[in-house]
């Protein structure tokens, strides 16, 4: 059974300023507070201790369906909020203060008739009644959320047509770590993807293709200018070399600063050992017709003189170059 994180043992180790924390009176006061700072009237507050709910205001019941705040009061959150968001919930809560992110992210609770309402939930941790409490607001998302919905879908299927691409999509951190690898890159590698994530450039590239490598990095970090068609040799796991080829570009947070690369590679191993026989076959081939006594001459449908072996100059007595 899911439980709020503890806070007594969290807000135990942190010096809550009293000026700033204690939202009642300690000795046991009625428990009526006021509106939290930068709280507006759409939105609805919400006071949690010890995982149960111990102050709701009217905003707050009313998305959830219930006339009565009071109906909710000493009922665990987690009656009310979606078994599959419960994860990102206690993340958010567990956040300090100077880690919260600028946009909160969308979560779904279940209203008086089990039916789904999507919200946005802000708070921190402070002092109500003299004990330790989740103090926050709640924004009523609902009329956006077919769209939260729709944009859901469309990830999902972007998520499975970027898996399904035999092409190999991944990211590096700035320290040339790998942060992001799709599907296709996990096959490419025949690694699974834990083993992946966080495993450095230079444990499967020689030294040589290192300092090229590198050097390619430093050009797109410098220029912001994606580089494409970068032919490399890499270590495979089964100790031999497979040959790829890349490309480079930058990835961006939201502000604009650069966070790492983004790599677009294909496995070419195959095609370019298919060009390596086809180039030898060629060569016999060659070889061969340079080398038959007899005289022959290719031609295209038109009977245009496509090529012609050496023996056609001794028996025609003419320069091939001349045919």
């Amino acid at each position: 059974m899911n439980s709020v994180p503890d806070l007594h043992d969290r807000y135990d180790r942190q010096s809550l300023p009293s000026h700033e924390r204690e939202k009642s009176n300690s000795e046991g006061g009625t428990g009526e507070i006021s509106r939290l700072p930068g709280q507006k009237n759409n939105t609805g507050l919400y006071i949690l201790q010890a995982g149960l709910f111990s102050y709701v205001d009217r905003r707050f019941a009313s998305v959830l369906g219930y006339d009565d705040p009071e109906a909710l009061v000493g009922k665990s959150f987690w009656e009310v909020a979606h078994p599959d968001d419960q994860k990102l919930v206690t993340e958010e809560i567990m956040r300090r203060e100077d880690e919260l992110a600028v946009n909160p992210p969308v979560f779904r609770l279940l209203d008086k008739n089990k039916k789904i309402v999507w919200v946005h939930m802000r708070g921190s941790a402070m002092m109500y009644c003299g004990k330790p409490a989740h103090i926050g607001c709640l924004i009523d998302a609902s009329p956006f959320g077919s769209l939260i919905k729709s944009l859901q879908e469309s990830l999902e299927r972007y998520e499975t047509i970027l898996d399904d691409v035999d092409i190999h999509l991944g990211e590096l951190d700035l320290e040339g770590n790998m942060s992001f690898i799709n599907d296709a890159g996990c096959r490419m590698w025949k690694l699974p993807r834990e083993r992946l994530i966080g495993l450095p450039s230079r444990s499967y590239m020689d030294p040589e293709t290192q300092e090229k490598i590198t050097a390619i990095y430093r050009q797109v970090f410098r220029t912001g200018v994606p580089v494409k068609n970068i032919i490399i040799d890499v270590a495979s796991v089964e100790g031999g070399k497979r040959t790829i080829e890349t490309s480079v570009s930058l990835t961006r947070d939201a502000e604009g600063k650069i966070t790492g690369f983004r790599n677009v590679t294909r496995d070419i191993t195959d095609r370019k050992e298919a060009e390596k026989r086809l180039a030898e076959h060629r060569s016999r081939l060659e070889a061969i017709f340079g080398s038959v006594k007899d005289a022959i001459i290719t031609v295209d449908p038109g009977l245009a003189v496509i090529d012609a072996n050496k023996s056609t100059e001794s028996i025609c007595s003419i320069a091939v170059k001349d045919i």
